[in-house]
């Protein structure tokens, strides 16, 4: 009888897939550079002011009120600035994706 190898293959690459996302979860650090660097800039340019006070203040509040969730493949960061506010992202794979944005900077 001839065994298959196709399920040794598909568990190869569910670990293979595991050990990047794995190595790849992005830190805190990472995160708090992301916002000041990427996100705040994204989301202020249409008012220099705006963009100058973000950049000044943002990434403390920001850090402040951020809960980090680590889930060893991903994290999930949300900020919670208002009541109704929050600001929900996806690390993984050493990037970020929003995922919900209460468009708390704008």
């Amino acid at each position: 009888m001839k065994k298959s190898l196709s399920p040794l293959i598909l568990t190869l690459l569910l670990i293979a897939t595991a050990f990047i996302c794995m190595k790849t979860n992005p830190t805190y650090e990472q995160y708090t550079t992301w916002v000041k660097e990427d996100y705040i800039p994204s989301t202020t340019e249409e008012n220099k002011i705006t963009e100058v006070f973000a950049q000044i203040v943002g990434p403390t509040l920001i850090s402040q009120s951020t809960i980090t969730k680590n889930y060893v493949f991903f994290t999930l960061y949300e900020v919670h600035l208002e009541q109704d506010n929050t600001l929900k992202v996806l690390g993984v794979l050493n990037n970020f994706f929003v995922l919900e944005d209460g468009s708390t900077m704008q």
